[in-house]
């Protein structure tokens, strides 16, 4: 299986110190925080249900990635070469990074109508390649990984797209099954219960969908981005806090992670219903 060692090096030896610690913040935009930030705040600011199906498509994205890893087995190259360590996981191939660049940035451009143009494609297509650019620089994966992430991304987009019309529900539906054989191949981990847990919280948030009000002024917009933040960040805190002693064992563990990635996905879905009553309260006049 061709992974390009050689050119990979040639790649990393090319690359300045400084240029790779530039690379090392770019590879953020295609990681898990990187990316519930970016698709939370244009859920909440802009177009939210294709914004909405874009998060299904990433769900799926992330449980079909876990399972190709997992079950090829093939390793990340050594910790030698990596200017950043890697301890999530010990499988390389295919790169996630590469899959979700794709499926995150190109399902924006297919999804949102403002973003559907030539210029929107440049960009999307711009912010992949860096992305896996710097996955190759910082010496997390192979160039061949890289590759071969792109290509996958790029058909998981296309059938998810065709498969679900447009409807986030039946997105979340599919992730919470493909989640499964991740579950399966991988084993009952953090990553397989993110895809579990999100997905069935999308599934339950998305049924709401048609009920939200549309996204207000600037100012409603800002205080809900705000607030938004603070209920992600708030939210994976407490996680953090029970897994650190306050909840052992593999099933309170496991507990953790899917109702945690459930109540974040739903929440982050529902929070314009929770907004739109708060500023109603407070301006009842408002029409």
């Amino acid at each position: 299986m061709v992974r390009l060692v050689e050119v990979s090096a040639l790649i990393r030896e090319a690359v300045p110190p400084e240029l790779a610690a530039v690379f090392a913040v770019i590879t953020a935009f295609g990681g898990a925080t990187g990316l519930v930030f970016l698709l939370s705040v244009l859920y909440w600011v802009g177009d939210r249900r294709p914004t909405a199906l874009v998060v299904s498509f990433t769900l799926t994205a992330l449980a079909v990635t876990l399972a190709l890893k997992a079950g090829l087995g093939l390793p990340r190259p050594p910790a030698s070469v990596q200017f950043v360590a890697h301890d999530a996981d010990p499988y390389g191939f295919p790169s996630g990074h590469a899959v979700a660049s794709v499926v995150v940035y190109g399902g924006l451009v297919l999804a949102t109508e403002r973003f559907r143009s030539w210029r929107g494609v440049a960009a999307a297509t711009a912010i992949a390649l860096l992305i896996g650019l710097s996955r190759v620089v910082i010496g997390v994966h192979y160039l061949g990984d890289v590759l071969v992430g792109f290509g996958v991304g790029l058909a998981l987009l296309l059938v998810m797209w065709r498969v679900t019309r447009g409807d986030p529900r039946r997105g979340f539906a599919i992730a919470a099954v493909a989640s499964l054989p991740a579950l399966a191949v991988v084993g009952v981990g953090a990553e397989t219960l993110v895809a579990l847990g999100g997905s069935l919280g999308g599934v339950l948030g998305s049924y709401k969908l048609d009920d939200l009000p549309s996204p207000g002024s600037r100012l409603e917009r800002g205080v809900l981005a705000v607030v938004g933040v603070g209920f992600v960040v708030a939210l994976q805190t407490g996680q953090e806090l029970l897994l650190d002693g306050l909840v052992t064992g593999f099933v309170g563990t496991a507990a953790v992670h899917v109702l945690a990635n459930l109540v974040l996905v739903a929440g982050i879905l529902l929070l314009p219903l929770a907004t739109e009553w708060q500023w109603r309260t407070a301006l009842p006049a408002r029409t």
